[in-house]
């Protein structure tokens, strides 16, 4: 007699249950045939394609293709492409491509597809629910309320949607690293991305892509990532911390010489922006390294003649700007910015709640310089965190930027004490944790002449500690298998 069935697909009789179904990745394209069809198809549509318009649009065409199957099947692969394209601004250095609104697109597709791998995995997308993206919306809730009192609304409105832009990278982010591996692969790639940044900038400025400003030829970014030299320099120097502790943890030889050198590009770079805040965040750096360093004597003295060996190689035209760092005698550029801060201070007592808008300084101080026409006033900027945010967001803004930075500063501390810094382990949240609170302090430095409240660092620097603080060890425990509870099959007797 054959032994009956237990009526349970896969199991044999006699035998419980040892798992439960087996966690499934989630792929929009599966198997071999389908890419191979999928390759005969698009080989025979530019085969055909050819014959009707220029080889240069086939090619493009065909790439933007597989860039679109790349970010619709991959949500990982797709935010490593949104971060290069948001860093490279390829639509700024070729024209026929700003059309195309690049960014834009390959940001719709990664959510489209980081939605599509949630609903099948039944997980949640994480839209609110932690300290640091609640610190966030409350910025954006600041700046929100100043455009109902802002002097310039159209900018006001542009600049709220660029936050939100920056929110929806920052939930993508959140969203698409759940693992610490993908942790340390995100920061690998945060950090060559501003290596690029850097390199590109030298390249642009030996080749005498510069702006000629305060009497000095100072580096600027080639797009608009990277900026003006001051905006420029606080983005490097925020960077520059987790290159100098992700040395202490990587394991290879390879990826430590790779910091060590992109440290050398980035303060290169730092010194010839000729920004004075950028150059005291580089000395800041410089009292960091002695001051984590577990051989303060020996460091001390390495920090001292890599100083020296800057400072002897750098043009005389840096060197004049940088000694003006406390004089007593005011030159044209800093006798500028105390009456851009002055503006800014009369803005905060004439809106004192909302503040006249974000992004609405510039109009503010012509205001202030012109009361006729504007056209005639001073359009200069803030050239100060500080007095941009109690110029442009009032009150409320100051309350909403200073919940942040002390979520953020909070934050810090604990991943600290829940994660050490590790040698040789290749674990970034450590890094992520004593990172971030150096580029806060950076950040807060260099925003005492640099007005950087709306610059990306600062905010992708809070999303980076909220994946540091939910990221598990490895993929398994974050998918892991329901496995259901089954009674113990009696032995099938066989005939006597």
């Amino acid at each position: 007699m054959e032994p009956r069935s237990t009526g349970v697909p896969g199991r044999e009789p006699g035998h419980a249950a040892l798992s439960g179904p087996e966690p499934h990745r989630f792929e929009l394209l599966k198997g071999r045939h389908l890419w191979l069809l999928s390759v005969l198809l698009i080989s025979a549509l530019s085969g055909a394609a050819l014959l009707f318009t220029e080889p240069s649009i086939v090619v493009g065409g065909v790439l933007a293709l597989f860039f679109g199957v790349v970010l619709l099947s991959q949500p990982f692969l797709g935010l490593m492409v949104l971060l290069l394209i948001m860093v490279v601004q390829p639509g700024e250095l070729v024209t026929t491509l700003a059309a195309f609104h690049v960014e834009r697109v390959a940001a719709g597709l990664v959510i489209i597809s980081v939605i599509m791998e949630r609903r099948h995995s039944g997980r949640p997308l994480r839209l609110w629910g932690h300290p640091l993206l609640t610190a966030m919306y409350v910025f954006l809730g600041a700046l929100v309320a100043s455009f109902f009192t802002s002097i310039w609304p159209g900018r006001t409105a542009d600049w709220i949607m660029g936050f939100v832009r920056t929110m929806s990278y920052c939930l993508l982010i959140i969203n698409v690293i759940p693992t610490s591996r993908r942790l340390t692969l995100l920061m690998r790639f945060f950090m060559l991305l501003h290596t690029y940044l850097a390199v590109m900038t030298l390249h642009g400025y030996y080749a005498g892509q510069i702006q000629f400003a305060q009497g000095i030829e100072r580096a600027v970014g080639l797009t608009s990532f990277g900026g003006d030299p001051n905006n420029l320099a606080a983005t490097l120097v925020a960077v520059m911390p987790f290159m100098i502790l992700g040395i202490r943890v990587e394991k290879r030889f390879w990826w430590r010489a790779a910091w060590s050198a992109s440290i050398l590009m980035l303060a290169w770079t730092v010194v010839l922006t000729g920004s004075r805040s950028g150059f005291l965040g580089l000395l800041y750096l410089s009292i960091l390294i002695w001051l984590m360093s577990p051989h303060k004597l020996r460091n001390l003295l390495a920090v001292l003649l890599l100083a020296v060996a800057v400072w002897s190689v750098m043009p005389q035209q840096y060197r004049t700007r940088y000694l003006t760092i406390g004089n007593k005698h005011l030159d044209d550029s800093s006798l500028g910015r105390i009456e851009a801060w002055k503006a800014g201070w009369q803005m905060y007592v004439e809106h004192p709640f909302f503040g006249v808008g974000a992004g609405a300084f510039g109009l503010g101080h012509a205001q202030q310089t012109n009361s006729v026409d504007t056209r005639g006033g001073n359009w200069l900027q803030a050239h100060s965190l500080y007095f941009q945010l109690i110029a442009e967001i009032g009150t409320v803004g100051i309350l909403g930027f200073g919940f942040f930075v002390l979520s953020v500063l909070r934050w810090c501390g604990r991943l600290m004490r829940k994660f050490p810094l590790l040698p040789k382990t290749d674990d970034y949240r450590g890094v992520v944790a004593r990172g971030a609170l150096f580029a806060i302090i950076g950040l807060l430095m260099s925003g005492i002449f640099g007005h950087n409240l709306y610059r990306i660092t600062w905010y992708l620097l809070a999303s980076f500690l909220l994946v540091a603080d939910t990221a598990v060890e490895k993929e398994e425990e974050r998918v892991a298998p329901v496995i259901p509870a089954q009674a113990p099959l009696e032995p099938v007797a066989g005939p006597a």
